[in-house]
């Protein structure tokens, strides 16, 4: 089986091309932003003959058009692009803050109501590129994926960063918000098996929550890279910031944080 990956030099396409190279019988194409950059259609070129697109890009910083014009601005040429190269499978990586803020455990079937320039470009693109992509389509919401290599502004780098300069971190007054936290490696496995998988139709859309069973405060997060680090954290608890919650992938053995 031939799969791409475009994102390969990101955190979780990384650790994506990390895996299924080390399978039999694939043909890995990793592309990163210097052969495919989502902001410049003129940069992709011929795409590789491939069965199967794990879309593991995005921008998650930068100004409010940066982040639009990469995200969701040309997800519909890219989707027409892959299906113009004979692409029969695409795995979307995107986001559980499509949801918005909410107490309640997010699920597919839910509303979106997303905030903020990163959370509203992804909503966009998930909408254009099912719009437009004629193959199989999974959608998967990730909830914060975390593990070795990660940098930030991603939550537990930045964590950890201030617990190590005793900059202030701050939570709920009751040590919340409640966020699920999923290792890449069981989000790895996931995608890895969803692309290598048979498929019995030549076209659907498909959307789920790519996310653990491992709920925790930030305050038990910070207790506990506290502990690895060996340092007192400095936790403020004035916020009143919404659980950030998700019914977990199922039949899967998660990793577990502590």
């Amino acid at each position: 089986m031939k799969i791409a990956v475009i994102g390969a030099n990101g955190f979780v396409g990384n650790a994506v091309c990390r895996d299924l190279s080390s399978r039999p019988n694939i043909e890995l194409f990793p592309i990163t932003r210097k052969e495919l950059d989502l902001a410049r259609p003129e940069s992709w070129k011929q795409f590789p003959e491939v069965d199967c697109v794990v879309h593991a890009a995005s921008r998650i910083d930068g100004n409010t058009y940066d982040i639009f014009k990469t995200n969701a601005l040309t997800a519909k040429s890219l989707a027409e692009h892959l299906n113009n190269a004979g692409v029969k499978k695409m795995i979307y990586l995107s986001t559980g803050a499509v949801y918005g803020p909410t107490d309640e455990p997010t699920h597919p079937g839910m509303k979106c109501l997303p905030q903020g320039d990163y959370a509203v470009s992804k909503y966009l693109a998930e909408q254009e590129t099912a719009a437009a992509f004629k193959g199989i389509l999974y959608i998967l919401r990730l909830y914060f994926p975390y593990g070795a290599g990660q940098q930030s502004p991603r939550l537990i780098p930045s964590i950890k960063s201030k617990i190590e300069a005793n900059q202030p971190i701050t939570c709920n007054t009751d040590g919340g918000p409640i966020i699920n936290l999923t290792h890449i490696d069981d989000i790895v496995d996931v995608i890895s098996k969803i692309g290598l998988k048979k498929e019995k139709k030549n076209k659907d859309h498909y959307i789920f929550n790519l996310s653990s069973d491992v709920r925790l405060s930030i305050e038990q997060i910070t207790k506990k890279l506290k502990t690895e680090k060996d340092e007192i954290p400095n936790l403020v608890k004035s916020g009143k910031s919404p659980n950030c919650i998700s019914t977990p992938w199922p039949n899967q053995k998660f990793r577990s944080f502590f």
